[in-house]
């Protein structure tokens, strides 16, 4: 499970779940600024798990924007 906390840290901050039968593991912590110090909302909206390229993997997709100067750009991971 991805849980998007956009507005945490500044640029935002994704959490990556894994679930078993004793529960819910934080496995990975994805932070914006570990990426580019220029994202903002990183994690505001993630896209449900499916294979876009055909390599019969499913995907996750985090939606951010990138801020440079006076223009603001939507990125997608």
């Amino acid at each position: 499970m991805a849980v998007g906390a956009p507005y945490e840290n500044g640029g935002g901050t994704v959490y990556i779940y894994s679930g078993s039968v004793l529960g819910l593991t934080l496995t990975q912590k994805i932070m914006a600024q570990d990426i580019s110090l220029n994202l903002k909302g990183f994690g505001f909206s993630i896209t449900r798990a499916t294979d876009v390229d055909m390599n019969m993997y499913a995907g996750k997709y985090v939606i951010s924007v990138i801020v440079r100067g006076n223009k603001a750009y939507y990125c997608i991971m």
